[in-house]
């Protein structure tokens, strides 16, 4: 016999025997039945049949005043454990739409609930479209990464689609199901199906403007909402929730160690600023003791990172994430599993997950705004800050609690893959300065030298941007290299001028890259001619020319503290001085090289240095015409005569960059000056610059301007409209405007050439050498007008005729031949001062041994 209750529907149908008290009351007199209240019956049908129910497996001691349906219980027996009897109890109930939970107390407390709606899961034809159209968007997004890498490439051509799915797509996504699969069998040996993950994925990587999120995965949730379902007790709570997370992060580790280890180090070729990736912690450590990689490598090598590494990448965040204690996360599910469901329902600790999700988007905010922190910030405060109680998780068997040995590998574990996954506050980031070239950060500027020894230097050649470029270098000495008796240069290098000129040239230069200019430097074994140089190194970038200086110095004092000697501006008497670094313990006279007659020091033919600290000046004065003469001799050396009596002898150049001066004009192309410099080097490329202040250096990207001819072959040049140009092999026919005002500097090969300033004037007078002190050897008129010429002769020490008065030069000849003293005791200097409208040509002798001026011829 059945009996139907109008809650049915509710409860599904009631057998007698569940209700034998039902049957009884069907039998009843009539006139001693009363008129049953219907909604009190209806609930004491249900308490009383599911109290009846329970009581098969547990002893019902009260009801539970605060709970709609819910009693206090105990076990019937003592062996048995309350989770069987509670599996028994709930494989009865499920059939009626009704479920159990047990918990903690003594006696329990057992409260009976309906069940949640569970939904229908997707069939397995529909799961495996989803991930194929995951592992087809993947592809796509991976294709997408190497196409950055690879421009040339379409996104859409067979080796990028191949190569993004073997090494991004199928990994990502084979992990992933693979974690979903393992996490599905865990739940259905708890009692419980959640069905397999869903992922989703972006058929590109997001990078509208700025690095938002080239990972290609965006979501990976269960089928089945985890508020709807019911777990067995905490132990499955937190298994089935941390796994995949776990599975995820540990997979992806392997993934991103062996992409680094696949990563090569030469970058590809970029035509937009490339992506950087940031490493956990963890990741970084690990990193770090692989010999293939550097530490400054870790970073830079993820820009063009394998496809391999962005898989491991992806499912690292995508792991770490999940673990966040967000609300609806599996990470929320891990904490409420740890600290129990009632713990986490408290108001209180409510709020201290709110506070702490407000505090890290402020942290976010404060150090990048990251957009997709700022969004998952974002759900999780909407999360906590609804106004409707947060929903917690069902939990069967709260009775058992949690054993503590494996609540606290549960809580070391969560906070280990919290911590070990932690892709940082800006994981991903834009490469600033991606183009730039050469670092030559690392790079000395100062080197000290020792007397006798070997310096080896070593220039690591690494960009600071992520181009390859073929470098050449160019190098020279500045100062008096004489203190070295030797340079070995590698085998990249090839040497123009004994040691003081060259090129080197190196390819494939990257910022990973292992490539070095070593030079290796052998210094004289006397320190007596310890004179500090430098070394410039010239190279191009593009069309941009950078150079990088490095000074040698010696340790040995005293010694010179400077390169060059400085000159006061004084033609007349022209003052040059120079520092001196001091030694501490000696002290001692200098005096002025034999052979430099015409410079004396202001005290007289001797000065005395102290012994102490630090640097003194130490200044000479030259005679009259001394200036010109420095320019065929451009050094004046010291003599160091030291109270122990030792001697140093220091020979010092003279800086003449810009001494020479040549007149504006119109000048015939095959003048010497324009095809040869001072030293009889080729020269070939011509430079104008209006500034008489600015050096100019010569340039390693040279232009070149055709030159027009006309029938005759002749062609014209003017440097006023062309600044700089490479000279026609042909010079014959030709003619060069020469501004009347600013430097002119012609250029060899690689830095050797010459320049002068340029003064206005109504004559072209010019002689081999072409600066403005004599050499032996006469002026020639180069300009269509004749050039009046007056003599100023100016003796001292004796009486000398130099045969010659004031006199036109025509145009096309040259200036009279003149006398000149035969004796090595006369110094004389001739040199052609340039005026307007005349020259002047000025005749100095200076008698230097009177024994040996007696004649004064």
């Amino acid at each position: 016999m059945r009996v139907t209750s109008p809650t049915d529907s509710a409860v599904g149908p009631i057998s007698v025997e569940d209700s034998p008290s039902l049957v009884r009351g069907e039998i009843m007199d009539e006139a001693e039945q009363l008129e049953p209240l219907r909604i009190d019956a209806d609930m004491w049908s249900h308490r009383d049949l599911l109290e009846r129910i329970i009581s098969r497996w547990f002893n019902v001691i009260d009801e539970i005043d605060d709970t709609e349906i819910g009693w206090q219980v105990s076990l019937k027996e003592t062996e048995h454990s309350s989770e069987s009897q509670l599996d028994q109890l709930n494989n009865h109930l499920h059939k009626m739409s009704w479920i159990a939970t047990l918990q903690e107390g003594n006696p329990y407390d057992l409260v009976i609930l309906p069940e949640m709606p569970r939904g229908e899961s997707l069939s397995n034809t529909q799961t495996a479209v989803v991930w194929g159209v995951f592992t087809l968007f993947l592809t796509l997004a991976g294709a997408s990464w190497l196409q950055i890498q690879n421009p040339e490439l379409q996104l859409t051509s067979q080796e990028l689609l191949f190569e993004s799915m073997k090494w991004f797509a199928l990994p990502t996504s084979s992990v992933m199901f693979l974690a979903s699969e393992i996490t599905r069998r865990i739940s259905l040996r708890f009692g419980l199906d959640i069905g397999h993950h869903i992922p989703l994925a972006v058929p590109f990587i997001m990078l509208p403007g700025s690095p938002v999120w080239p990972f290609g995965v965006i979501a990976y949730t269960s089928q089945k909402n985890a508020l709807f379902l019911t777990f067995r007790n905490r132990f499955a709570l937190a298994l089935t929730s941390i796994f995949s997370p776990a599975f995820l992060l540990v997979f992806g580790f392997a993934f991103l160690l062996g992409g680094y280890l696949l990563t090569g180090n030469a970058a590809p070729s970029f035509d937009s600023s490339p992506v950087l990736f940031a490493p956990s912690w963890f990741t970084e450590l690990i990193l770090d003791m692989i010999p293939q990689i550097s530490e400054s490598e870790v970073q830079l090598r993820s820009a063009w990172l394998h496809p391999l590494g962005l898989a491991g990448k992806s499912l690292m965040i995508v792991g770490w994430l999940l673990l966040l204690p967000l609300p609806g996360f599996p990470g929320d599910r891990v904490l409420c599993a740890l600290i129990g469901p009632v713990e986490m329902e408290d108001g209180a600790n409510q709020m201290w997950l709110f506070i702490g999700i407000l505090t890290a988007g402020i942290y976010v905010v404060l150090n990048g705004s990251f957009l997709p922190w700022l969004i998952i910030v974002g759900m999780g405060v909407w999360g906590r800050f609804k106004t409707t109680t947060v929903p917690i998780i069902t939990i069967a068997n709260e009775a058992i609690g949690f054993e503590e040995s494996a609540k606290r590998f549960f809580a070391l574990l969560f906070g280990i893959l919290l911590l070990i996954g932690y892709p940082g506050i800006q994981p991903v980031t834009e490469l600033d300065n991606w183009e730039q070239g050469l670092d030559t950060s690392m790079w000395p500027n100062e080197v000290e030298l020792s007397p006798g020894s070997n310096e080896s230097i070593s220039l690591e050649l690494r960009t600071v941007g992520v181009i390859d470029l073929d470098i050449d270098f160019e190098f020279l000495f500045h100062g008096s290299p004489s203190s070295i008796s030797g340079v070995n240069w590698p085998s990249e290098c090839i040497i123009l001028d004994e040691i003081y000129t060259g090129s080197c040239s190196f390819y494939s230069v990257g910022p990973l890259g292992e490539n070095a200019l070593n030079i290796e430097l052998t210094t004289q074994h006397l320190a007596e001619v310890s004179t500090p140089f430098s070394l410039e190194l010239f190279w191009l970038e593009g069309i941009d020319q950078f150079s990088h200086q490095i000074n040698f110095t010696f340790s040995n004092t005293p010694s010179p503290a400077d390169f060059y000697w400085t000159w006061d501006g004084d033609i007349e008497t022209p003052q040059y001085c120079i520092g001196i670094n001091l030694d501490s313990e000696r002290s001692g006279n200098l005096s002025i090289s034999a052979e430099n007659h015409l410079f004396n020091f202001d005290s007289g033919e001797r000065l005395a240095i102290r012994n102490g600290e630090g640097v003194e000046n130490v200044c000479i004065t030259g005679d009259y015409g001394s200036y010109y003469k420095i320019l065929n001799e451009p050094h004046v050396g010291i003599v160091a005569t030291m109270d122990d009596g030792s001697i140093l002898e220091w020979n010092i150049p003279i800086d003449i960059y810009g001494l020479n001066i040549i007149p504006g004009g119109i000048w015939p192309a095959d003048v010497d000056i324009w095809s040869e410099d001072q030293q009889g080097n080729s020269v070939s490329y011509i430079i104008w610059s209006p500034d008489s202040q600015e050096r100019v250096i010569c340039p390693l990207s040279r232009m070149s301007y055709p030159v027009e001819r006309d029938e005759n072959g002749t062609w014209l040049l003017n440097m006023s409209v062309i600044t700089e140009t490479t000279l026609p092999s042909d010079l014959e026919n030709g003619s060069i405007i020469v501004p009347e005002h600013g430097v002119i500097t012609l250029c060899g090969a690689h830095q050797n050439g010459w320049s002068a300033k340029l003064v206005p004037s109504d004559g072209i007078l010019n002689k081999p050498g072409f600066n403005a002190a004599w050499n032996g050897t006469g002026w020639t008129n180069y300009g269509p007008n004749p050039v009046e010429v007056s003599i100023e002769t100016v003796n001292f020490g004796l009486d000398f005729d130099w045969g010659v008065d004031d006199f036109t030069v025509q145009p096309g000849n040259s200036t009279p031949s003149y006398n000149s003293a035969e004796s090595e005791d006369i110094i004389q200097i001739v040199w052609m001062d340039i005026e307007q409208n005349q020259w002047v040509l000025h005749l100095v002798s200076h008698c230097i041994n009177s024994d040996g001026c007696s004649s004064g011829e």
